[in-house]
């Protein structure tokens, strides 16, 4: 009698454990983080300029009122292939740029993707052979902020405006990443419905977009 005792309650530990265990990698509710995700959403478009967009504000060095500044101020390594980003931007210098992107996006993210693409450049083949280079779209000399030229706006469709009522937390997602399916639409094509799955992750600092939101 006292075995089978012993048994039920080990059975009922065991059990127990095993819940507790399940809880703690369980998804969090959308209720919970919705308020959460829907800044991270919003506080991605200023980021999503400075990247995919029109990128920041910088002098018209077809303006002469600048023409000092790229004929004798600015950095002759750099005045060929950069503009200059005006001292009114937002952004003065790289580092700030990387802040304001870490806020947003994982860290994961930005140095695997957005930060080489921003700040390093790249030169790569694909599978099919096919090379493709692109240089910084952001340097640096001490004194300026460049942006390069061939900065191209990528989001011709303006930004995705995303119905945050229809937000779900989708398979696979646990405690610590999730998937997040919602409906929106390009700002400029209001008529063709879409539908995003945007992938989050849960950082020491909150949780983070793990996928892009363009």
């Amino acid at each position: 009698m006292k075995r089978v005792v012993l048994l039920v309650l080990t059975c009922a530990l065991l059990l127990g454990g095993m819940t507790a265990f399940s809880s703690c990698k369980r998804a969090p509710k959308i209720d919970d983080i919705r308020a959460e995700l829907i800044a991270l959403i919003e506080a991605s478009y200023e980021i999503n300029t400075i990247f995919f967009g029109a990128g920041l504000p910088v002098y018209d060095r077809s303006d002469v009122i600048y023409s000092d500044l790229y004929n004798v101020y600015a950095s002759s390594q750099y005045v060929n292939s950069y503009d200059v980003v005006s001292l009114h931007a937002k952004y003065s210098s790289i580092n700030e740029i990387k802040a304001a992107a870490s806020l947003v996006y994982s860290p994961e993210l930005l140095e695997e993707s957005l930060f080489v693409t921003g700040f390093v450049g790249y030169a790569l083949t694909d599978a099919t052979g096919k090379f493709a280079s692109a240089p910084a779209l952001f340097v640096e000399d001490g004194n300026y902020l460049y942006q390069s030229r061939e900065h191209e706006n990528k989001l011709r469709n303006g930004q995705k405006v995303f119905d945050y009522s229809t937000m779900q937390i989708v398979r696979p997602s646990g405690r610590d990443a999730i998937f997040v399916s919602v409906s929106c639409f390009y700002a400029n094509d209001p008529a063709t419905p879409l539908s995003a799955r945007l992938r989050f992750v849960r950082t020491s600092a909150g949780w983070r977009l793990d996928s892009y939101t363009v």
